[in-house]
């Protein structure tokens, strides 16, 4: 299925080429699927990275057109001198000699964390390398100055996780680093998988046994005791849902059971068991145990 749709997408690409704009136009037809064939290289770890795309269906690319990070439905995610209105991401290659260090901490604290099945299904067709990646907020009427420049560690586009560090910093990164590097990949994860808009077999059903756990709406009670770990989201099942995806494996064990923690509180506690099972009888992922690894070192 990632095939076919890589196949729409390239379709879509090569008629963007009659566009003028440099930003989502290919320069040259024949480059189209150039980034989707592997090896891209000879080093050791293109071996690694074939790999991974036997096991995932996904590609992890060092090499890829600009119209290949930059390209959506219906937006750019390019941020140019000419779109200072606009928000947006800033990229550059990685640098190949570090490659092989950011395939490796790629394994170790993401993929390796979930079953092939789960990322077959779940990954997005493509995971672009950078060296640098930057977030730039909209409404500039003149150029950003360095301090704007916000460091990502991934992002998502369309059918795309970029992700930072090719580069020789990679070799200086503290556990700290590695833990915010994991948390924000699996939080892109975890988000895709119950997308906004219903993606059909693409997206995975929640639990009814969680929803009804609290009452929803506008007019009730967003508290810890109901059931809410942020209230801002007591009208949305999917919202709250997500709220227990992304605190889980952001947070060890230990600091969600201290006595004042939030599973101090009979609701969030029901919600959080129905998450835990829901996850390891259905996919086999231990999300706990993705929080816990905060603490591992």
């Amino acid at each position: 299925m990632k095939h076919y749709f890589l196949y729409i997408l390239t379709a879509f690409l090569l008629i963007s080429c009659g566009n003028e704009d440099p930003i989502s136009s290919i320069h040259e037809q024949k480059d189209a699927f150039e980034s989707h064939r592997l090896p891209q290289g000879n080093h050791p770890y293109d071996a690694t990275i074939q790999s991974i795309f036997a096991q995932t269906g996904t590609l992890v690319l060092y090499k890829y057109q600009p119209s290949e990070f930059d390209w959506g439905v219906t937006r750019n995610y390019l941020w140019t001198k000419e779109r200072m209105a606009d928000e947006g991401y800033l990229y550059q290659l990685p640098d190949e000699k570090y490659v092989g260090e950011q395939v490796k901490m790629l394994q170790t604290e993401f993929l390796n964390l979930f079953p092939s099945s789960f990322l077959k299904k779940h990954l997005p067709l493509r995971i672009l390398l950078c060296s640098e990646l930057y977030y730039l907020e909209g409404g500039y009427t003149t150029e950003p100055t360095h301090d704007d420049y916000k460091p990502v560690n991934a992002f998502e586009g369309y059918e795309f996780f970029a992700v930072n560090h090719g580069n020789s910093t990679i070799e200086k990164m503290t556990r700290q680093e590695k833990d915010e590097f994991r948390i924000e990949l699996c939080k892109l994860l975890l988000r895709r998988i119950y997308p906004t808009i219903n993606k059909g077999a693409l997206r995975e059903a929640i639990p009814e046994a969680f929803a009804t756990i609290s009452t929803y709406g506008t007019d009730v009670d967003g508290s810890l005791d109901a059931g809410f770990i942020d209230d801002r989201h007591k009208n949305s099942v999917r919202e709250d849902w997500y709220d227990y995806l992304q605190t889980i494996v952001s947070t060890p064990a230990s600091e969600l059971q201290t006595a004042d923690g939030l599973l101090s509180h009979q609701k969030v506690k029901q919600k959080y068991e129905v998450v835990i099972n829901y996850f390891k009888n259905n996919f086999k992922v231990d999300l706990q145990h993705i929080g816990d690894l905060s603490t591992a070192q």
